[in-house]
């Protein structure tokens, strides 16, 4: 046992400075599942009028390590998220800002090199071959993606496609696992999602996305395609039934199966999914947390069956880890997307052109607007950022908090307008509970608690014992999600570049003395989270 001890404390140290890990030590763990709960709140475990409705989770809770003040990366969009705890790093190192943004060297689909460079990248269903049907018109996964939607790069006298994982500037933990041989898979919304596979576009053995704003239908409490359906994400069962269906397709990867159970293989060593039915109930009409007349928190039906289904969803997930016997030998992470804001009541909806139409006043064209409860701003004309932002400042006091352009960009994460052909050239943060767009009581992607305060709980079986039941209230990251993770497979996270950028270490399971913080956060994360085979002790 303590020669043990010994090969995780080196292969923990070895990481830290940066050193290669002797190929010959032992992983403490063979699978790290990393799962994500859109919408989930931190505040949503601790306050009972919510925790009622996850006993299965709360469970988890008591026994994993709970980091109480997790945050995600700014902007809180799903994209730059998912990135963040799959490549260590924020979105001005991964290149990627929001689901929809603007680049301002590349060329629109269907473009031709006599046009001029600029164009809107998006990554979500409008990448599809189909974005009506589940499939997205492919496999469910990178081959529903359609050439023809595809932004383009010159290159010499040509253009290329450029897809999703070809705008990931570093790799991720999928293509460090695979170059050690390990295999690798993850469940996701959209095809486009086939960027956390890392820019190599081969670091994902088994991706699986239906899309998730297809047009269905329930047919004997399963999704089916229809053309007169509904949206998935706008009506809360048939987001529940799409959860489902990808559920499913995880049970499938525990039990020795690709996801659409199609052929044997072996559980990958890192994969997980995203649920998004507790995300809809948050959003849609009826749903989400209000206060009634005496100021006492009401949770609607809704928001209660979407805590409760995903709770149950939870418990089957390790149900099945349990029934594989792969509970002692998996780490499970469970984290969220994103939460919503506000959490409790209801946002004030702003119009669409709440933006374009006071700039347009005084002269400034905009390229692209990409709004949610915060918004990121492409400008015609750089030099008007300025007087773009005292316009937008001077058009509504009330619902703006701040404008932020050069040195503030710049010390908010954002990467230089000038240089950066991907930076926004403007980020406005609104005050909590406003947000653009009709008909939605809440949405994410800005800078308040409500977006960026979201649960994080490691755990399982193979946990050390002294940790089950550790709250540590340390500030931590969701970026280091991705240190952790291949340090519990025995990786070596100095091969993970956007790690080695930002300087990120592994999540503490102490407070470490501040002479030797980066040490012992690596350290004392293998030491604790060593297995106990019986063989050893």
């Amino acid at each position: 046992m303590l020669r043990r001890q010994i090969l995780v404390i080196a292969a923990a140290l070895f990481s830290a400075v940066g050193l290669s890990i002797p190929s010959a030590l032992a992983a403490p763990f063979d699978h790290v599942l990393i799962l994500s709960i859109d919408g989930l709140h931190e505040a949503d475990l601790t306050d009972p009028a919510t925790a009622v409705y996850m006993p299965y989770i709360t469970a988890f809770r008591n026994s994993s390590i709970h980091y109480s003040n997790a945050h995600t990366v700014i902007p809180s969009d799903s994209v730059p998220i998912s990135l963040s705890y799959f490549t260590g790093a924020g979105p001005k190192t991964t290149g990627v800002y929001y689901e929809d943004t603007y680049n301002r060297s590349l060329y629109a689909p269907g473009g031709f090199i006599g046009g001029p460079p600029g164009t809107l990248v998006s990554l979500r269903e409008n990448l599809d071959n189909n974005a009506n049907i589940l499939s997205g018109g492919g496999n469910f996964g990178a081959s529903s993606i359609s050439p023809f939607n595809l932004p383009q790069r010159k290159e010499g006298d040509f253009l290329v496609k450029v897809f999703p994982h070809d705008e990931l500037k570093v790799n991720t933990v999928f293509e460090v696992a695979k170059a050690a041989g390990m295999r690798t898979g993850y469940i996701e919304k959209h095809p486009a999602y086939e960027i956390i596979g890392g820019p190599s576009g081969a670091g994902l053995d088994d991706f699986y996305a239906p899309e998730s704003n297809a047009k269905v239908k329930l047919q004997n409490g399963a999704l089916v395609d229809s053309s007169k359906g509904t949206r998935i994400t706008k009506q809360l069962d048939l987001s529940q039934a799409y959860d489902d269906l990808r559920l499913f397709g995880l049970f499938n990867q525990i039990g020795g199966h690709d996801a659409q159970r199609t052929y044997l293989t072996p559980t990958p060593a890192i994969y997980g999914m995203n649920f998004i039915a507790l995300n809809t109930a948050q959003k849609i009409p009826g749903g989400g947390i209000s206060l009634d007349d005496s100021g006492n928190e009401v949770v609607s039906p809704s928001m209660a069956g979407a805590l409760s289904h995903v709770d149950a969803s939870f418990y089957q997930i390790l149900a099945n880890l349990q029934g594989t016997h792969q509970a002692s030998n998996t780490l499970v992470i469970l984290t969220s997307h994103n939460g919503n804001s506000p959490r409790i009541g209801s946002a004030v909806n702003l119009p669409d052109d709440y933006f374009t139409t006071p700039l347009a006043r005084d002269g400034i064209g905009v390229k692209q607007v990409t709004a949610d409860d915060s918004a990121l701003i492409w400008l015609n004309d750089q030099n008007q950022a300025n007087q773009a932002a005292a316009d937008i400042m001077d058009n509504d006091p009330a619902s703006i908090d701040s404008v932020l352009t050069g040195p503030a960009l710049l010390a908010a994460g954002f990467g230089d307008p000038a240089t950066d052909e991907r930076a926004p050239d403007l980020v406005v943060r609104f005050k909590p509970g406003i947000l653009v767009g009709s008909g939605k009581l809440a949405e994410h992607g800005g800078f308040s608690d409500d977006d960026t305060h979201v649960p994080l709980l490691v755990g399982g079986n193979g946990l050390a014992g002294d940790l089950k039941g550790l709250t540590i209230d340390l500030p931590v990251s969701q970026t280091q999600i991705a240190v952790t993770t291949l340090l519990a497979l025995g990786l070596d996270p100095s091969q993970l570049q956007g790690a080695v950028i930002d300087g990120t270490t592994a999540l503490p399971t102490s407070v470490p003395e501040p002479t030797s913080m980066i040490l012992v956060g690596a350290a004392g994360f293998l030491i604790g989270l060593r297995r106990r085979p019986m063989a050893e002790l």
